[in-house]
């Protein structure tokens, strides 16, 4: 930071002079200058407001906030109705996370100017980075209504809507953003929409449309990792997220993600890497735990199972702090399901097969096998695989808030008659329409899935559902060993992965005895030991024809057994799942 000089008195036209050559500096991004020049000014005149305000933005882009903060507040308290002070003392907040704090600061701003855009466009950042899309949508609105081509504000309107998964729309506004403004950051929006919506042909073109605007840019070079993950490309997506680690190397997101796509030797320097990263300054309990989970796939694959279990568990306790699950309202919510599909419809009880895309719900616990067989069907030409793109309960969600129907999902599909259940699943259609063409299969994973089947079969009859299921040791210790960036608040705790457990497959065992051969069991083990049989199973059951893919490329049997190299560390969760019966439910598991 500048010291400021000695104080010295200065007329108010050298002031003026002085201010002027700070801005010239400030505006032509000379930042040391210019923050010299407005301490120089402050030190004759500590209070002139334009030096503070000025002087505060300055130092918040040199990176030195506490400053910046000092100035900023300073010069709201001596000009309470300085909106540009109040704008800019709540960026730096925000910037500081303190996000309450500079919404409060961006409502004074436009109280004082309404017509302030920029602090309106800030205003809805905030609101975003609250959780309240729908209201920061409204302030990008207000501000396009003004400027209708205010392309950067169309961005953020996107993510707004993308945050509310109007998802339709969202993609809407950011092509028209591209059209005005061809940024990496509009192709990368675009990306992660398509992304959502289970595109990821779609996303990786996009990604390397971002990349080509801006080769620098790392987050494109991540998403386009992420699609290549989703493609079954994992060696592309390895080098994908190796690049966006070279250009943002203090990005532990990036660390994590290019973990979850290399394979780790024992004498991998990377390995040494990551461990590195846990003692840097600055790391957030966030961050922390991402790499936790990092260093405990490194190690595992390394073949260092105890140091493996004992990072995961580390980072299982740092999650769990935040995570709250309610096991007795888990089964309540099972049971209740049960009771509204206790009875299975006809096929054809929606009516009459449409032409159009055919939908494939492959269901089964995390780490059971469903994107092999998603990978499996998607090398037929028929079929699009859409990941875990969340169309079906996007649905449902656009026909409980239309309808006004009370409750929340899941447990509000109990409450729909059949006409607003026939309702969701034509709204479905058309969603998925717009993936596959015409004739085309479309595979989805999404894990809540498994909560709908009853629905599912009851208003789609061309629909096809795949059950997966895998070794309960096996299956726990995936779940244990794996880190959610959303929801699965049962996963880091093994009497709640048990117990969890327990309460999906007695709903599944329901959908089997309910809907019969509608519903495809698929055993994970089997797969991989028989895995011609299981592709010919699959391909008749979704009524494809051809002879199938070649499997060698893409099933291993390597985790088969896995929990075996922990069973040391596993005596409470073996508990756990004998306590639950999933032992005995599961003859592998033994």
């Amino acid at each position: 930071m500048n010291e400021a000089p000695a104080k010295e008195d200065m007329p108010p036209s050298s002031v003026d002079s002085l201010l002027q050559q700070a801005l010239s500096h400030h505006q032509a991004g000379r930042m040391e200058d210019a923050v010299g020049l407005y301490c120089k000014v402050l030190n004759s005149h500590p209070d002139h407001l334009d030096a503070l305000n000025f002087g505060g933005v300055a130092f918040f882009q040199s990176g030195e906030n506490t400053q910046a903060l000092e100035m900023l507040r300073k010069a709201v308290q001596l000009a309470p109705d300085y909106a540009e002070a109040h704008n800019n003392l709540g960026k730096v907040l925000h910037e500081s996370g303190e996000v309450e704090d500079s919404l409060a600061c961006f409502e004074r701003a436009l109280e004082i100017k309404p017509d302030y855009l920029e602090a309106k466009n800030n205003l809805g950042l905030a609101l975003q980075d609250l959780g309240r899309a729908q209201e920061a949508a409204e302030a990008y609105r207000g501000i396009l209504s003004v400027h209708p081509e205010a392309a950067e504000v169309m961005v953020n309107l996107s993510r707004a809507l993308f945050g509310m998964k109007a998802h339709d729309e969202a993609e809407a506004t950011i092509k028209r953003a591209i059209e005005l403004w061809p940024h990496v950051v509009a192709y990368d929006n675009l990306a992660v929409i398509h992304m959502a919506m289970g595109r990821y042909d779609l996303a990786e073109a996009v990604c390397r449309q971002a990349i080509e605007a801006d080769p620098g840019y790392a987050e494109a070079h991540n998403n386009l990792g992420v699609c290549l993950t989703r493609l079954g490309r994992d060696e592309e997506a390895a080098e994908a997220h190796l690049r966006a680690l070279e250009l943002a190397p203090e990005d532990i997101k990036l660390h994590y993600n290019y973990a979850q796509s290399h394979t780790f030797s024992a004498d991998d320097p990377a390995l040494k890497g990551l461990e590195e990263l846990m003692d840097y300054e600055g790391v957030t309990e966030a961050q922390r735990g991402m790499l936790l989970f990092a260093l405990g796939k490194a190690h595992d694959e390394a073949g260092k199972y105890d140091d493996a279990f004992s990072f995961y568990q580390r980072g299982n306790a740092l999650m769990a702090e935040d995570a709250v699950f309610d096991r007795a309202g888990h089964h309540d919510l099972m049971a209740s399901i049960k009771k509204a599909f206790a009875k299975a419809a006809a096929p054809d009880a929606a009516g009459e097969t449409k032409p159009g895309p055919a939908p494939v719900f492959i269901v089964g616990l995390s780490r059971s096998g469903k994107t092999l067989v998603e990978s499996l069907l998607s090398r037929h030409e028929l079929v699009h695989g859409a990941g875990e793109s969340p169309q079906w309960v996007a649905s449902l969600e656009e026909v409980v808030e239309e309808l006004d129907i009370s409750g929340e999902l899941p447990g509000a599909v109990c409450l729909l008659d059949e006409a607003q259940k026939r309702k969701a699943a034509a709204v479905f259609m058309e969603k998925i329409a717009a993936i596959g063409s015409d004739g085309c299969y479309v595979v989805n994973t999404s894990p809540e899935n498994y909560l709908y089947v009853g629905m599912i079969l009851e208003t789609l009859p061309q629909a096809k559902v795949i059950y997966c299921r895998r070794d309960a040791v096996d299956t726990a210790l995936s779940i244990f060993f794996s880190r959610y960036e959303r929801g699965h608040a049962h996963a880091y705790d093994v009497g709640d992965i048990a117990s969890y457990m327990a309460g999906y497959l007695d709903l599944m065992a329901h959908w089997q005895h309910e809907y019969g051969e509608r519903v495809l069991p698929l055993r994970y083990e089997d797969l991989t030991e028989t895995p011609e049989k299981i592709r010919d199973k699959v391909y008749e059951f979704c009524c494809l024809e051809g002879g199938g893919p070649r499997l060698e490329d893409m099933l291993t049997t390597e985790h088969r057994g896995r929990w075996k190299n922990y069973e040391s560390h596993l005596g409470p969760m073996l508990e756990a799942l004998r306590e639950h019966e999933l032992m005995a439910a599961d003859s592998r598991g033994s």
